[in-house]
């Protein structure tokens, strides 16, 4: 969808790759935790220190990574497309392995987490069937037919 007929006040417009590289120096003091930290905790489905080998699918600046690890998950990875973003994520020391890459093609090898979520991120593609075939296949099969029945659950 373009954005242009809805801007009003005629905006700058960047491509997302160049925005959240500006964006990464602020996003920690204006994302409100409302918007994602407050719902992660209330899903009561989830074990999240029992939750294995987990990967957050667009980390940004490691917010989620870091609430993950208070939560008891033992190893985490994470992936985002934009450096600066990643070397946030790196600053905070949670992750096992950071990776530079595109949420619908991670080129991780299948079945290789036991959780892989997404915060905050899936407004900025255009089809989410690929982000959800590749999580899917991220996913080892026991847990993606968990996952897949939390996620019902949930919308």
């Amino acid at each position: 969808m373009e954005f242009k007929p809805f801007d009003a006040r005629h905006y700058p417009m960047l491509a997302v790759s160049e925005g959240y590289a500006e964006w990464a120096r602020t996003y920690d003091g204006v994302v409100q935790d409302e918007m994602d930290l407050r719902l992660l905790a209330r899903l009561r489905e989830v074990e999240w220190a029992a939750a294995g080998r987990v990967l957050d699918l667009a980390c940004g600046t490691g917010r989620i990574g870091q609430w993950l690890r208070a939560q008891g998950v033992g190893r985490l990875d994470g992936l985002d497309f934009t450096p600066a973003m990643l070397a946030k994520a790196r600053a905070r020391g949670v992750y096992d392995r950071l990776l530079e890459g595109d949420v619908r093609a991670t080129g991780l090898p299948d079945a290789s987490y036991d959780l892989a979520l997404m915060v905050l991120a899936d407004e900025h593609l255009d089809e989410l069937g690929r982000l959800y075939r590749r999580s899917r296949a991220s996913s080892r099969p026991a847990a993606a037919s968990s996952w897949s029945a939390i996620i019902r659950t949930l919308c």
